[in-house]
C-alpha cells in the first residue's frame, strides 16, 4: 500500500505516510503478533484490549483493500469503459425483454380469441393481411413509445402503420428515429397470417427481435396453440422453451433442410432441387417463426437447417437470433455473416432478407453447394445470371399489384429456362469433377 501511494504522490506525502501511516500499524501489528504469542503460549491471559486492537486491524485491512482497488480502477481506464459499454447494454436487455414478455402476454390472448370471424385482405405482395395483425402491431406501438426510455428505440413494423390505426405522433417519432437508435424492435405480429386466418392449422406466431447497435440483443416467438414460448438471450447465447434451457445447435439430426419460398407469391427456392440431392428437403412450412422454434427443441422432428428466399427483415431477423443464440450458424445467402444488420437492410423496398441458418456444418454444406452450382461464370460473353439475380428480378416481377396473363406467363419462362440451365450446368460440372 506504501508503494502504491508513493508512485502518485509528491515528496511531503511521502515523508507524512513514511513516519505515520506505515511505519504506525507495522509497528502496531508486530506487536499484536508478538502478544497473540503470549496468549498461545501461556505467557499471560487474553485481556480485553485485544478485541479494540483486532477490530482496528481489521478496518485498517479493509481500507487498504479499498484503496487497492481503486488504483486498479484508475491504472486501467479502457477496462473501465468497456464494462460501462456492457453495463448499458445489460440494462438494456433487462427492460427490454421484460416489455417484450408482457406484450407476448397479451398478444397471445389476442391471437387466440379472435381467430373467429376473422378478417383478411390481399396485400399487394400477394400475402394476406388481417386485422389481427394491426391490433398487435398497434399494441407494441403503445407499450413501447408508452415508456420515456423507450423514445429513442426504432420499431422495424411488417404492416402498414396508418392503416393498423397507429396515432400520427407515434408515426412521426419513429421516423425520427430511423438511422440513429442503437436499439431496434423487428416485429413479425402475426406470422402465417394465411394458414391463420383460411385454416385451423396451429402453425402461426407471434415473432419479436431486438438489435443493439446492429448486433443480435434479444428474440421472442409465442406460438399460443402449441404452448410454445421460445426466447433468445443473446447475452449469453442461450434459448429457452416455456423457461427450460436448451440444448447446444451443434450436431445435425437427420440432415432435414427446409428450402422455403412464398406460395402466395409464386417464389420456388431455386436451391431446393440441389440440395434434395443430399438432404431431406422440404420446400413449403406454414411459419417461419414457429419452425425456428421447433428447431431449438432439438427432437427428433427439427429440421437441421433452414433457408428461405422470400423472406423479409421480419421473419429473418428473429429467426436469425434465435439460431445463432441456440449455437447455431446464421448467414446471408451468399454466405456472407448475417450480423449485423445495417439500415440499409431496412430500408430496402422490397424488404427481402433471405438467409440460411442451422447446425453450423449443415449451414457450411449449404452454402458450399450453393457456391458450387450457382455462383455466375466469370465470363464476359456469359448470359446466365447467379441466384441473387434472379430471385430480385421475380421478386420485382410480382410486387407489382396485378399481373397480367402474359407476365404471368413470362414468370413461368423464366422459371423453366432458370432451372433448365442451371440442371446443365450441374450435370456437366458433376462430369468434370469426376473426370478430374
Amino acid at each position: 500500500l506504501n508503494s502504491a501511494i508513493i508512485s502518485r504522490a509528491p515528496p511531503w506525502v511521502k515523508r507524512v505516510l513514511d513516519a505515520m501511516l506505515f511505519d504506525l500499524t507495522t509497528h502496531w501489528f508486530s506487536n499484536w503478533v508478538n502478544e497473540r504469542r503470549a496468549v498461545y503460549y501461556g505467557y499471560r491471559k487474553p485481556s480485553l484490549w485485544d478485541i479494540p486492537l483486532l477490530v482496528f486491524l481489521a478496518v485498517w485491512n479493509l481500507i487498504q483493500l479499498r484503496f487497492r482497488l481503486w488504483m486498479h480502477s484508475s491504472e486501467q481506464p479502457k477496462q473501465n469503459l468497456e464494462s460501462e459499454s456492457e453495463i448499458r447494454r445489460y440494462l438494456v436487455f433487462k427492460e427490454v425483454s421484460q416489455l417484450a414478455k408482457e406484450v407476448a402476454d397479451e398478444a397471445r390472448e389476442i391471437l387466440k380469441s379472435r381467430r373467429l370471424g376473422i378478417k383478411a385482405i390481399t396485400k399487394s405482395d400477394k400475402t394476406l393481411v388481417t386485422d389481427v395483425d394491426y391490433e398487435v402491431q398497434r399494441l407494441i406501438f403503445e407499450k413501447v413509445f408508452s415508456k420515456p426510455e423507450f423514445a429513442t428505440h426504432y420499431i422495424d413494423a411488417e404492416e402498414d402503420l396508418s392503416k393498423a390505426g397507429i396515432p400520427e405522433e407515434l408515426i412521426r417519432l419513429n421516423q425520427a428515429n430511423f438511422g440513429k437508435a442503437d436499439v431496434v424492435w423487428v416485429i413479425d405480429p402475426l406470422d402465417g397470417s394465411a394458414t391463420y386466418a383460411t385454416t385451423d392449422n396451429p402453425d402461426y406466431a407471434f415473432a419479436l427481435g431486438v438489435l443493439y447497435q446492429g448486433q443480435p440483443l434479444y428474440a421472442l416467438i409465442e406460438a399460443p396453440e402449441f404452448k410454445l414460448r421460445c426466447e433468445a438471450d443473446a447475452l449469453t447465447n442461450q434459448v429457452l422453451v416455456n423457461g427450460k434451457s436448451m440444448p447446444r445447435m451443434l450436431e445435425r439430426i437427420r440432415g432435414r433442410v427446409v428450402a422455403s419460398g412464398s406460395r402466395s407469391r409464386g417464389i420456388v427456392h431455386p436451391l431446393a432441387k440441389v440440395w434434395s440431392e443430399y438432404f431431406q428437403v422440404s420446400e413449403y412450412v406454414p411459419s417461419i417463426a414457429v419452425t425456428i422454434a421447433r428447431m431449438s427443441l432439438r427432437d427428433e422432428q427439427s429440421y437441421d437447417a433452414m433457408s428461405s428466399v422470400a423472406s423479409n427483415t421480419n421473419d429473418s431477423i428473429p429467426a436469425a437470433i434465435v439460431l445463432r443464440s441456440a449455437g447455431g450458424k446464421a448467414t446471408r445467402l451468399d454466405g456472407a455473416p448475417f450480423f449485423p444488420v445495417t439500415w440499409k437492410d431496412l430500408s430496402e423496398p422490397t424488404r427481402n432478407l433471405p438467409f440460411i441458418g442451422g447446425v453450423p456444418e449443415v449451414v457450411d454444406e449449404l452454402v458450399r453447394l450453393r457456391h458450387k452450382h450457382f455462383e455466375m461464370q466469370a465470363k464476359p460473353d456469359s448470359n446466365e445470371e447467379d441466384l441473387d439475380s434472379y430471385v430480385s428480378r421475380i421478386l420485382e416481377l410480382t410486387a407489382k399489384k396485378k399481373l397480367t396473363t402474359q407476365e404471368k406467363n413470362k414468370v413461368v419462362r423464366e422459371k423453366e429456362l432458370f432451372e433448365q440451365n442451371k440442371k446443365g450446368q450441374l450435370r456437366q460440372n458433376e462430369i468434370l469433377e469426376l473426370n478430374q
